[in-house]
């Protein structure tokens, strides 16, 4: 009987050869041939001890080989498994690494999931003995975000194929590179069987290592002791070692603590954790002016003489001609370019003279109480410790066995080479490898890498130069006191670019113009203000439109545009209203209803101007006075509540947000409306691209002493699978950082928000704190945060950080996680470094035994106890059925079947025609050599363990002594930067993804009324438009249900023992197919089936044997080409074919 999948076709020119190949590969033993009947008795004489030394040397080599291992010097079609799940649309390739004759596995297309695996012909069990687990990946295009990890396969349900290979098919261990983001790791992840719950359990390395920034060949290696050590290696150098039971090496722990918090145990209102407080007894000192000003006018200084005041310092360029191809409708209304006054030029200067400022020796700031001890302070509160009950006790972990190598990964580059994948019990084996196949690819790989970097270095150096130096003189350009000499500095930048060997002269000329200001500054010359925010709101709408026009606004012009030709760029200066935008100061937007509808910072100087300028003067009388004051009151009042910041981006948000103009951020923004409302936000609109876009606050928002809220909306209409929906909340930025220039590298104070790929899932908390005793900036995350909600519904997400150091994130309004920023359970690392730390020098002794069992010494195997004894033995009671046709085939050639018109020979191998149920065989109890059923052995017992008894040796599991740690420092509270700005800086794989009602506030009930306003109606909307669609999708249950009944009818009919009935059962599941009302009627049919073979097998019947590999050259070499269809071979050729008319789908049996 031939195997199902591959009796359809035979070998093309190429499987022939392989399989050719294969056939002469095999060993043939002839033992003396020709020789006399008594030589050759006295030959097979010398057999048994030629058979004995030949079996030792066996078993030398079997102590020392590995248990598997791959070389990808063969094609991998026909042992590798593809998987067929349709997700996995990436296309694996055999294919040679860059620069050598080595093959190996090839991640060939970017942006895609790829899924392989190789069963094993036997499992390996990872308990009692070594296991070193290794490979080589070489990321030939780099990897910015992608995995490149090996998963070991545990047992999987009955009726798993490897062609069903995914992300949810369970493994033992996830090991290998792992980069995304802010993800760049070496995972090792155990999945391991709670013995109390039955659940298995995902075991994360902690301060896993890095992978190497490179595009060489690495090898990664994972050691795995009996006595619980876990060793990784990365090109044969140790990288980590840990214990596997140690609480301090796994999140979470192998073994959970005996006691955790008693979840219902509150904290005091009366506790107080402030160890500091503002002394109450304290008085602002008399003399202290919290209204004086920081900057005051130099009433010393004079109007230097010549100064012409009534001329200004730039005029229209009369030699300017508007643009032929300018648009008034695009560009804005054209402006000649502006000229200097060429009367300035011989006086000291021209326009309005204005005292220079000068520091107010009197400014002291706001007045702040003295700090001194808390008389109440009780320390940071803990809850109450109880018993936990899912505590167990362990000596080693309870591994499953590996039964297969599973590759399956989604990444976002190609060139992701995997090779020499290896499993052994032997260091040495192993080292050898590492020796052999990685270390003679990575020399040649490295000098060539210090090749090109020699090459590359001086010629490359001298242009990066030039380019730093003429991004930095367009940075100076915009510092607002050089404004009266912009169009001179970007005159000499521009002549700079066209003429690179002048970047020496350049810097020397813009140099000489920054001192000739700060001269004038000092000596009495003109203060050069920044230019005043434009009042007119035309402008304002011009600058609004003009401000980004390279990635949103005009990017959407380009893309309507038909013109072939061009338009030819616009010089700095020559753009008329983008000149003019750039003299708006930051924060600056245009007055909207919603901005107006809120008091900001900026608001209150507008609102007190209006005061002190329009109402008072005519407020003579005690009424008009007293009405002024219950106004400002009233203001006071609304200042006092109203957010610190808020967008609502009902207006468009260009002009007011700065897209990053960096080139990695391709991704478009948009303003849109959110999916089934008429409310608007901030949209991704493009799938797998980068995206940055910040808004700068108009002042700085101080996260110390007070409440501060987070809070923000963010929908995800077409889900999210891979990419980040967080904020970041700038602190200020190096000197020079404008907007434009915002991506991953601009430092945050906090970045909040949800983000999922891969294994993760969870709403970031990180903040970037600063030690004080070292000076450098420590990411700290929350452990354990929230999870994503998993729909595509608005949520909002709040953090609230309290003065008392707590920190609380809400979902919806409900609280999700609460913590105390000084908590060490909650922060990964603790924001207070521990006082002391591990001895980094201290090792652990030699004579030290961990192991709190082993194996008892003194126990012996029983006599009776055969390891080599089968799992199952022939039936030997079994007798063959009467009426059994020895001699005819189970299956034979469909003689109706005929060869289709457009098979092609040399693509699809010679045809064969489908086999059908041989008809002489209905009647007969079966057909074919019929073979004894199998049944257990009673005798079977397996491989031999001597059973575990208490180590005399124990000494516990060993830590190195503490020290002092040299970083440790004390700290009252934390020290957050302000937020200075607002920035989203993602990687995406999703489109659709919506951010609404960004808030700051210092009030709660502000947040929560914002929530009931704003994201409530939305919700409660989307919340019974899904109602409704799951509703309407109940109606369609039964079809829902007849589909997976399909899925799962035609899994039934691929099971083994069901074989020799597999053409029947599919025959009635396309019948059923066609005519869904039958489904139930199927069912029954099938069951009854699967019965009789069942009755058949038990009561002496022929018991369906599985089929058995094909060995011929034309089976052999069909397997092979046939097992990869649809990813590999086929895939390529589908892609050159030119024919218009697509190929007719081949039935389930038929291919």
């Amino acid at each position: 009987m031939a195997a199902p999948f591959f009796h359809s076709r035979r070998p093309g020119k190429r499987g022939e050869a392989r399989a050719a190949l294969s056939l002469r590969s095999q060993p043939r033993v002839v033992i003396c041939p020709g020789l006399p009947p008594r030589k050759l008795i006295l030959s097979q004489m010398a057999v048994p001890f030629l058979l004995l030394l030949i079996a030792s040397s066996f078993l030398q080599i079997w102590a020392s080989d590995p248990l598997y291992y791959e070389s990808f010097d063969e094609p991998f079609e026909g042992r590798w498994i593809v998987s067929k799940k349709e997700d996995y649309e990436g296309l694996w390739k055999h294919s040679k690494s860059d620069g050598h004759e080595d093959y190996g596995l090839l991640v060939s297309e970017k942006a895609r999931k790829y899924a392989i695996v190789k069963e094993l012909d036997e499992p390996i069990i990872l308990k009692d003995e070594t296991v070193i687990l290794q490979f080589e990946v070489r990321l030939q295009n780099g990897i910015e975000c992608g995995g490149a990890y090996l998963k070991y396969l545990r047992p999987q349900k009955a009726g798993w194929t490897a062609r069903e290979f995914d992300n949810e098919s369970p493994y033992t261990i996830m090991f290998g590179p792992d980069k995304c983001g802010i993800t760049d790791k070496v995972h090792f992840i155990f999945l391991h069987k709670n013995p109390k719950t039955g659940k298995f359990v995902e075991h994360h390395l902690k301060y896993a290592p890095t992978i190497p920034n490179d595009k060489l060949s690495h090898v990664y290696t994972a050691i795995l002791k009996p006595d619980n050590e876990l060793r990784i290696l990365i090109d044969g150098e140790e990288k980590r070692k840990a214990n596997l039971l140690s609480l301090d090496y796994f999140e979470p722990a192998f073994i959970p603590p005996k006691t955790i918090p008693d979840p219902d145990d509150k904290k005091p209102e009366d506790w107080d954790e402030r160890t500091k407080i503002p002394d109450p007894d304290a008085v602002k000192p008399d003399d202290w002016d919290e209204d004086a000003p920081e900057e005051i006018e130099d009433e010393e200084a004079v109007k230097p003489e010549g100064w012409l005041d009534d001329e200004p310092e730039e005029i229209d360029d009369p030699g300017a001609i508007k643009p032929k191809d300018w648009d008034d409708e695009e560009d804005g209304e054209w402006e000649a370019i502006k000229i200097d006054n060429p009367k300035c030029e011989a006086v000291p200067g021209c326009g309005e003279w204005k005292r220079p400022m000068k520091r107010n020796p009197a400014y002291k700031g706001k007045w702040h109480a003295p700090l001194i001890d808390n008389p109440n302070y009780k320390g940071i509160w803990k809850p109450r410790e109880i018993d936990n009950p899912d505590y167990f006790e362990l000596d080693k972990p309870d591994f499953e066995p590996i039964i297969a190598i599973g590759i399956e990964i989604l990444t976002m580059q190609d060139g992701i080479l995997f090779d020499n994948i290896l499993i052994t019990r032997d260091e040495k084996v192993a080292e050898s490898y590492r020796a052999k196949t990685w270390k003679p690819k990575y020399e040649v790989e490295k000098e060539k890498e210090k090749a090109e970097d020699a090459a590359a270095g001086f010629s490359d150096m001298l242009s990066g130069f030039q380019k730093k130096v003429f991004d930095m003189l367009y940075t100076i350009a915009d510092i607002p006191f050089l404004e009266a000499y912009k169009n001179k500095i970007i005159d000499a930048i521009e002549m700079g670019e066209k003429q690179p060997n002048l970047t020496i002269g350049i810097l020397v000329s813009i140099v000489v113009v920054i001192v000739t200001v700060i001269s004038r500054v000092l000596f009495g010359g003109e203060k050069h203000k920044a230019p005043a925010a434009p009042i007119n709101e035309t402008e304002i709408a011009g600058a609004a439109e003009t401000e980004v026009p390279e990635s949103n606004k005009e990017k959407k012009e380009n893309d309507k545009e038909d013109e072939s030709a061009p338009r030819p760029r616009r010089s700095r200066r020559e753009t008329g209203k983008k000149a003019k935008a750039r003299s708006v100061p930051v924060g600056t937007s245009a007055p909207s209803d919603h901005s107006l509808s809120h008091f900001h910072r900026s608001d209150r100087d507008l609102a007190l101007g209006f005061l002190r300028d329009t109402l008072f003067p005519f407020t003579m009388g005690g009424r008009e006075m007293a009405a002024a004051l219950l106004i400002a009151s009233s203001l006071l009042q609304i200042w006092a509540s109203d957010p610190l910041f808020y967008e609502s981006f009902d207006e468009p948000f260009e002009g007011r947000w700065i897209v990053s103009e960096k080139e990695d951020y391709t991704g478009l923004w948009k303003h849109s409306k959110s999916d089934g409302h008429e409310d608007y936000g901030l949209l991704v609109s493009e799938k797998a691209r980068k995206y940055a876009i910040v808004k700068e606050l108009d002042e700085p928002i101080i996260l110390k002493d007070g409440t501060v809220i987070l809070q923000f909306e963010v929908r995800l209409q077409n889900g999210l699978e891979c990419g980040g929906a967080y904020l970041k909340y700038l602190r200020p930025q190096e000197a020079g950082w404008t907007s434009k220039g915002f991506d991953n590298e601009s430092p945050y104070s906090i970045m909040f928000g949800p983000d999922k790929c891969g294994s993760t899932n969870k709403v970031h908390f990180i903040l970037q704190h600063k030690n004080p005793k070292t000076g450098k900036f420590v990411e700290h995350h929350l452990k354990y945060p929230p999870s994503v909600p998993s729909d595509k519904l608005s949520h909002v997400y709040t953090a609230i950080l309290k003065p008392d150091s707590e920190l609380r994130i809400l979902i919806d309004g409900e609280e999700k996680k609460k913590t105390n920023f000084f908590s060490s359970d909650d922060f990964e690392p603790a924001l207070i470094a521990p006082k002391t730390i591990p001895d980094p020098d201290d090792e652990k002794p030699e004579d030290w035994d961990e192991r709190a069992k082993i194996p008892d010494p003194d126990a012996v195997k029983p006599d009776d106890w055969d390891e080599d004894a089968p799992m199952e033995i022939e039936d030997e009671e079994a007798v063959k059925p009467e009426g059994w046709l020895d001699d005819e085939p189970e299956e034979i050639d469909d003689p109706e079947a005929t060869k289709p018109e457009d098979w092609d020979d040399e693509e699809d191998g010679e045809w064969e025609a489908p086999k059908i149920d041989n008809p002489k065989c209905e009647a007969a109890p079966g057909c074919g050599e019929w073979k004894r059923p199998m049944k257990r052995n009673p005798a079977y017992k397996g491989k031999w363990h001597a059973p575990l008894i208490d180590n005399p040796n124990y000494k516990g599991i060993w830590k190195p002594q503490q020290i002092d740690n040299p970083d440790y420092f004390e700290l009252d509270k934390p020290d957050f930067e302000p937020i200075t700005a607002i920035g989203i800086e993602i990687w995406t794989m999703q489109d659709g993804i919506l951010f609404d009602n960004i808030l700051i506030a210092s009030d709660e009930k502000v947040a929560e009324s914002y929530r009931a306003e704003t994201w409530k109606p939305k919700y409660e909307v989307e919340k019974e438009k899904q109602k409704a669609e799951d509703a309407s999708a109940s109606s369609d249950g039964l079809s829902g249900f007849q589909k997976k009944v399909f899925d799962v009818l035609y899994k039934v009919a691929d099971i083994p023992f069901l074989e020799s009935h597999k053409i029947k059962i599919i025959d009635v599941i396309e019948k059923a197919e066609k005519q869904p009302n039958l489904t139930i009627g199927i069912l029954v049919s099938i069951l009854v089936v699967i019965l009789t073979v069942i009755f058949r097998t038990l009561f002496g019947r022929k018991k369906p044997q599985a089929p058995v590999a094909p060995t011929s050259e034309t089976n052999n070499s069909g397997a092979a080409e046939s097992e990869a269809t649809g990813s590999g071979e086929e895939k390529e050729e589908n892609e050159k074919d030119d024919a218009s008319a697509p190929r007719p789908r081949r039935s389930r049996r038929e291919t």
